[in-house]
């Protein structure tokens, strides 16, 4: 049988540990790229069936180690992440890169196996372009990640397609 978990300790923990940050849930849900609503089910303790990703990515943003939700639920303290590579462990991961959002910045890093990742030139004079990051669940079957990839492949083909699509016309001058 699985241990209780403390789903109130843990949306406790985040809110302090946001306030502690000078973050309002607003800021957190655009860091993430979710709205402010899942923010508010979790610091008001909504219990899951499991932790979620945003419950990670929300963690990712405090600065937490992987496991501290985990702890958390348990009855323990959260942990401050160390510096990516700092202590040598191979789990510890980088928690902002400059300039790249959190969203994408969790899928990159998240769990599951990535599947693929892409940048898709867009019909635009100013060179503008898509980033595509593909990942399949953390418990995937081989067949679910196959599946996964053919359903990646045709989508791709139309998303390259709009980069051939109303090109504008760039004149030399």
């Amino acid at each position: 049988m699985e241990p209780e978990r403390d789903w109130e300790r843990l949306g406790r923990s985040f809110a302090k540990a946001r306030e502690a940050a000078d973050l309002t849930q607003v800021d957190v849900a655009e860091r993430i790229g979710v709205t402010r609503t899942p923010i508010q089910a979790i610091e008001r303790g909504r219990a899951f069936k499991k932790v979620t990703g945003t419950m990670r990515s929300y963690a990712r943003v405090l600065c937490w180690t992987d496991d501290s939700i985990d702890r958390v639920l348990a009855g323990g303290e959260p942990a401050p992440a160390a510096a990516a590579g700092e202590d040598g462990d191979a789990t510890s991961r980088p928690v902002s890169v400059p300039g790249l959002p959190l969203a994408i910045l969790d899928q990159l890093q998240g769990e599951g196996q990535l599947i693929d990742a892409t940048v898709i030139p867009l019909p635009s004079r100013a060179g503008a372009s898509m980033t595509i990051v593909v990942r399949g669940e953390p418990d995937a079957s081989p067949e679910e990640i196959r599946d996964a990839l053919l359903a990646w492949r045709k989508a791709r083909r139309h998303l390259q397609d709009l980069g051939d699509e109303d090109a504008p016309a760039v004149s030399d001058g």
